[in-house]
């Protein structure tokens, strides 16, 4: 050991001085210094040594993973960790000799500096002998815990108690061996197993040789449990055992039970031969002393029949009475224990109704959610002696956060000391969750257990115990109730996890009827709220009473003092105007007599002197027989609406009006304008004439070169040019005009409506267009239409524009295909005229309905017309009561859609 390292902590050692080799080589206990950075080990003392049996040389081959069994390898780096920080520990683990074998050590250790690295001191001290005792000990103590079980317990089964549990064995044994001073008859008491518990006058061949003997002894276990079975109680058999020798056995019966049996031997009967020549057999195939054998088999007693017979009756009716007396006791002490349960019993049930009817006071005293929630927290908090209870909302593993709307906690273990601020969800935490809402009873949770606490809590609140149950009330969602244990890891008992339940049950129901008030004083307050807003006030009259109720705001809306009682219904219809109160008088006596709900806009006059309007609605209230009892119905101040509607009508009125001197005025214009029009083309024509004959005299006459070309040059070019443009602009300005007048004639033709067969009309269009349509190689396909009524050249009119259009606007390219369709929806008809033509340009959709707009596009067929054509359309569809819309995509097709009242029933 010359080479051993210093060894330095706090006070450098040197490991050569007698200082060192007292401490370390004479050690009983062991000592182990290990690297800390490579867990392999530096020294080691022959104490050590000894305890895992193996050399020096081969314990600094080892690591500190090959001395302890795999399972315990993570546990003992996890100290390693704790002594790299510094800290002094103390463990009980397993460990590893070489040859396989575990025993226990108490290992002590502490951080040292060993040649400038950080290594691990450790004590090793043998501990096995102690844990082996401790061992013992609990399954000592689980024994006598089933057997108490067995004999206190009403429920508890004779089955689990052995015969040594029942008899009070010493004292049998005490008065056998009196027995036996009288009797010379030797007695023996042995279990089921074949166990003896009480032996007196045992031949020596018995006890020195058969009992010794491992394959004769099995013989004698064999004849005690085997040959015994099948004896019916109060009866004895006498039998010769397999070592023959002769036995005799009665059962012992304890409850009805078979427990054990009474056996008396080993004898032979006086008229009973020595068989010399079996035991001599006997002691050479089993190797016993033939000589001592023989004199043991010589010593043997014998007995007469009836003496057996006596001392047998004797004993069997012994045996009945140890056994009933040993029932007896058992019985006893079962009634004792039932008696003490039942007054136990007695007392927790009545704690448990005292604390419920405090956790009922708590309940009783609150008339606000807040304090109920408060109320209950604190009894619970003194009733468990705990040092947290709690609220917790809501109880949803799948929400991403939770709140603690109250909880109440000793001073040195705060929670959370802000209520009703969102915390984030922790996966640990929505499983305890789940794990509440899945069971029909409170869970809990111990630290160091199967069944910890979550991370958060047990770091964050230094929780070592916890028990919560989910609580259901009616109204949202689930809460959790729940409770701490933070000073020490708490078993919570079944007592109190009842009470808990029982609490939470009525919690809940508070919280259902608490929240439910609160959720109406709520309601309430946003029903006022929404009142008000909307100008909205309810009123009830009760039949029986002849009691009216007013909300506020239908006071306010009449301008009644809402501290006042509503006045009477003959008073109230003052506040109308006459014609508003007598419809209103009519409206009210119809819903009271027929059920017949109403809905009015009347006009009233406030109590400030303002006229303003409003729609009244009511209906009846009825007894679950149907009759009348009552009726409510709601007010709305429509004022605002009322006079939008007359301004609106007014303006309507002068739009009609201007519309009307429009037409007039266009028509009068046109009109005006045509005559002089026609003036300046018929004197245009004229001068073409004039032009033709100046030409042909001009011709005739002899003119110099010069002058001959200049009127050659204005009689062939310049004049017919300027009468090209006058004619050209004429004819627009003719064609214009009469788009005009034909506009302004739509609006002064009267429409008269009728039925319109819809199919026969598209086949007449269809007809006319006939030619049209063989030149653009198109088809129209026509389903079944549904009959309308309007004025039927109208609507032959639009019709035949849409199909014409479609027809002058196809695609040059492909062939023309034309779908009319039509369904009745309401009172209205609906058409549809498609087409797979040039289309329309998204910009150009608003703009078709304009007058003069000329539609047409790349790659159609048709030339441009008048543009009057759609905004003739849409007029006409207007003034037949209907409309028109379209849609389109350009160079794909376009679908106009008309509306038009329908024909109705049996047209």
């Amino acid at each position: 050991m010359s080479d051993r390292p210093s060894v330095n902590g706090s006070n450098p050692v040197d490991v050569e001085d007698d200082r060192y080799k007292t401490l370390f080589l004479g050690a009983i206990e062991g000592v182990l210094v290990a690297d800390l950075q490579t867990k392999r080990f530096l020294y080691g003392n022959p104490a050590i040594c000894r305890m895992l049996g193996c050399t020096e040389e081969e314990l600094l081959r080892l690591s500190v993973m090959d001395i302890h069994p795999k399972g315990e390898v993570a546990a003992v780096l996890a100290e390693l960790e704790a002594q790299a920080r510094g800290e002094k520990t103390t463990v009980e683990v397993p460990c590893l000799r070489k040859n396989g074998t575990v025993f226990y050590a108490s290992v002590s250790t502490s951080k040292i500096t060993v040649d400038g690295r950080e290594c691990a001191l450790g004590f090793f001290s043998d501990i096995t002998e102690r844990k082996r005792a401790e061992e013992a000990l609990r399954a000592s103590e689980g024994a006598i815990r089933a057997k108490l079980a067995a004999i206190l317990s009403p429920e508890g089964g004779m089955e689990t108690l052995e015969l040594a549990d029942i008899f009070d064995v010493p004292a049998l044994q005490r008065i056998m061996d009196e027995f036996y001073k009288l009797t010379n008859i030797g007695i023996g008491i042995i279990d089921i197993k074949g166990k003896v518990l009480v032996a007196t006058g045992w031949q020596d061949i018995c006890t020195k040789f058969h009992r010794v003997n491992p394959e004769t002894a099995r013989h004698c276990v064999e004849s005690d449990t085997i040959l015994a079975e099948g004896v019916e109680p109060g009866t004895c058999r006498t039998y010769r055992c397999k070592n023959n020798l002769r036995d005799i056995v009665t059962p012992i019966m304890v409850g009805g039970k078979h427990v054990g049996n009474l056996f008396l031997g080993q004898f032979l009967f006086e008229d009973e031969a020595r068989d010399l020549g079996l035991f001599r057999e006997q002691a050479r195939r089993y190797g016993f002393d033939e000589k001592e054998y023989i004199a043991a088999y010589e010593r043997m007693p014998r007995f007469s029949r009836e003496q057996v017979d006596v001392v047998m009756r004797f004993y069997r009716e012994f045996s009945d009475i140890i056994s009933s007396m040993s029932y007896g006791k058992i019985k006893l002490a079962r009634a004792l224990e039932q008696s003490k349960q039942a007054e136990e019993g007695r007392r927790s049930h009545l704690r448990f109704i005292e604390n419920l009817d405090r956790v009922n006071q708590a309940i009783q005293e609150a008339n606000d959610l807040e304090k109920m929630m408060r109320n209950v927290l604190n009894e619970v908090f003194k009733i468990f002696d705990c040092d947290r209870v709690w609220l917790f909302y809501p109880c949803d593993p799948d929400s991403p956060s939770f709140r603690v709307p109250m909880e109440i906690a000793k001073p040195e273990y705060p929670g959370a000391k802000i209520f009703n601020v969102d915390i984030p969800m922790p996966p640990d935490m929505a499983q305890n969750l789940r794990e509440a809402m899945g069971s029909a009873n409170p869970v809990t949770y111990t630290a160091g257990t199967e069944k910890p606490v979550n991370k958060m809590t047990a770091e964050q609140f230094g929780v070592k115990s916890q028990m919560m149950v989910a609580l259901y009330p009616k109204v949202g969602m689930p809460w959790v109730f729940g409770m701490h244990q933070c000073a020490y890891p708490r078993v919570w008992t079944h007592e109190e996890m009842r009470l808990m339940q029982e609490i939470g049950r009525r919690l809940a129901d508070s919280l259902t009827v608490l929240l439910a008030h609160r959720d109406l004083q709520e309601s309430e307050r946003g029903m006022k709220e929404a009142q008000h807003l909307a100008q909205v006030g309810n009123w009830n009259w009760a039949a029986a009473t002849d009691t009216i109720t007013w909300s506020e705001e239908y006071y306010r809306l009449y301008g009644f003092d809402p501290a006042q009682r509503p006045p009477g219904y003959e008073e109230h219809l003052k506040v109308y105007t006459p014609e508003s109160a007598a419809r209103l008088d009519a409206a009210v006596k119809r819903n009271m007599q027929t059920g017949e709900t109403y809905e009015l806009d009347l006009e009233f006059v406030r109590k400030d002197g303002q006229r303003r309007w409003i729609t009244a609605r009511s209906e009846t209230v009825r007894d679950d027989k149907g009759g009348i009892i009552g009726l409510r119905g709601t007010a709305q101040d429509i004022t605002e609406r009322r006079r939008a509607e007359l301004e609106k009508e007014r303006l309507n009125r002068d739009l009609i009006e201007k519309k009307k001197e429009l037409e007039n005025f266009l028509y009068i214009t046109t009109h005006d304008l045509r005559s002089p029009l026609v003036n300046i083309q018929g004197f245009s024509q004229n001068l073409e004439r004039y032009l033709v004959e100046l030409r042909r005299l001009l011709a005739a006459l002899a003119l110099p070169p010069g002058p001959g070309r200049e009127l050659e040059k204005l009689t062939s070019r310049s004049i017919p040019e300027a009468l090209s443009y006058v004619l050209e602009s004429s004819r627009k300005m003719d064609g214009l005009i009469s788009s005009l007048l034909k506009v302004s004639r739509i609006g002064r033709v009267e429409m008269k409506p009728e039925t319109v067969g819809m199919n026969a009309l598209i086949k007449n269009i269809m007809d006319s267009l006939f030619y049209n349509l063989g030149d653009a190689g198109g088809k129209v396909s026509c389903g079944s239409l549904p009959p309308c009524r309007a004025d039927l050249a109208a609507v032959s009119q639009i019709f035949s524009n849409l199909l014409d259009n479609a027809v002058k606007y196809r695609q040059k390219d492909r062939p023309l295909v034309v779908n009319v369709t039509g369904e009745v929806k309401g009172d209205m008809a609906f058409y549809t005229v498609a087409d797979n033509g040039s289309g329309i340009p998204a910009a150009d959709l608003e703009k078709v309905w304009s007058v003069f707009y000329q539609g047409g596009a790349a790659g159609t067929s048709g030339k441009k017309g008048e543009g009057i054509g759609l905004h003739m359309v849409k007029l006409i569809a207007e003034k037949n009561g209907g409309g028109i819309t379209v849609d389109s995509k350009e160079g794909e097709g376009t679908v106009f859609s008309v509306r038009l009242p329908a024909a109705g029933e049996g047209a």
